[in-house]
């Protein structure tokens, strides 16, 4: 049976949900998860900027939230194949093994495996970047404005992968992210007006570093290409037979649990703290519902202006800093902030942007809601899952 229409799938019933769905309510479903998903992006990241000022001692505390919604997301799998076929569990339900020989799929559990030691050094590169822009005065609002530069690493990954081809749009948004980037990073430097934290007179090079703006840059930048890497990852098993949901929280359920075992040992030596359990908890749970509203964002809409919304968390996150830290950001932060937000707009929706851009030349043109290019420029996933339904047979074999 074709993976995609397994019924033990829990995309195969939010699938049929929104494919009934009038298009205007598909339309205001979209708005509604998006922004709800850059709302609850930000709550995260203050969580996680709260785990940051302890290091990688506080990242031992974000694993929990993740755990507990990856063994909530198996136990619905579980229950709902046993209201469909009355049982809790099948061999194939692992796609890492053949149901037909018995055999270990390797290729599938290399993949797993990638994915896992990705997926933590991403987080631990975030944290990083949160920590060290406190220590050299950079709000943490503005970093994440780099995390723009995730569909530029997956369109140089899908060009190389694939080859795929970049567009003008892609060309102007990267312009604009290094730009954003450049000013962040020479903010501290060539503006005086931003307060920074002096390292002591007997800090060494290498700890002196972390009170450069270019650290933190330099450690997002390296999350995003990571991220990136992982989403190509599940995209590549995904076309082979190895559903996206499961892939994911197969590995964040297995690398959660390993560091939450981590995290007991290190705790029995130097200390639990109440404090940081709540942050990372919510934080980690948080993450993964803002990645769930992502997924039915996309599924219901256009996952470009889905990406542009949810990208407005770098606003949020600013404001939010700003109050707590009561210091606005220095001319070269704002502009930096501009650029990364106009960079992932011209990359996401260049197509609205153009068409609002010619109504405000022409008065009298009507904008049309309806976007000339088709929905396979934004939705690669979507066009996947729709591609196999029509044809459940052009299907790429498992591999193993």
């Amino acid at each position: 049976m074709d993976t995609y229409d397994d019924p033990s799938n829990p995309l195969l019933s939010i699938r049929k949900e929104y494919r009934g769905k009038s298009q205007k309510q598909s339309r205001s479903a979209w708005i509604i998860y998006s922004l709800s998903a850059s709302i609850i992006f930000t709550s995260c990241n203050l969580f996680m900027v709260e785990l940051s000022k302890e290091g990688l001692y506080g990242y031992l505390f974000f694993c929990y939230g993740t755990l507990f919604a990856s063994i909530v997301f198996f136990v619905h799998r579980m229950h709902i194949a046993k209201n469909r076929r009355g049982k809790f569990f099948k061999w194939s339900d692992l796609y890492i093994i053949n149901p037909e020989t018995g055999e270990l799929k390797w290729g599938a559990i290399g993949g797993l495996t990638s994915y896992s030691i990705i997926y933590q050094g991403g987080n631990i590169l975030t944290i990083l970047a949160f920590e060290y822009s406190e220590l050299s005065g950079i709000n943490q609002g503005i970093i994440i404005s780099i995390y723009s530069m995730v569909p530029i690493w997956s369109a140089a990954i899908a060009y190389k992968v694939y080859h795929e081809k970049l567009q003008f749009n892609h060309y102007a948004g990267m312009t604009l992210l290094t730009i954003c980037m450049g000013l962040i990073s020479l903010s501290n430097v060539l503006d005086k007006s931003t307060t920074t934290l002096i390292p002591s007179d007997t800090a060494t090079y290498l700890e002196s570093l972390k009170y450069h703006p270019v650290t933190p840059v330099l450690l997002a930048l390296l999350a995003t290409l990571l991220i990136a890497i992982n989403m190509n990852i599940v995209k590549y098993y995904d076309k082979r037979g190895f559903p996206a949901d499961v892939f994911a929280y197969s590995c964040y359920g297995v690398t959660n649990f390993i560091q939450a075992l981590i995290a007991f040992v290190v705790f029995y030596y130097y200390g639990f703290n109440m404090s940081f359990f709540f942050f990372g908890f919510c934080g980690s749970f948080l993450n993964t519902v803002g990645l769930v509203c992502i997924a039915l964002a996309v599924s219901s809409g256009l996952s470009g202006p889905s990406s542009a919304l949810v990208n407005l968390q770098c606003i949020f996150q600013t404001l939010f800093q700003s109050y707590q830290w009561n210091q606005v950001p220095n001319l070269m932060q704002i502009f930096g902030l501009l650029c990364g937000v106009l960079g992932c707009l011209v990359i996401t929706i260049h197509d609205y942007l153009m068409q609002i851009f010619c109504c405000c030349l022409k008065p009298n043109q009507i904008l049309n809601s309806e976007t000339t290019d088709s929905e396979e420029e934004y939705q690669p996933y979507y066009q996947l899952m729709q591609g196999n339904e029509q044809n459940p047979t052009n299907k790429i074999p498992n591999s193993n």
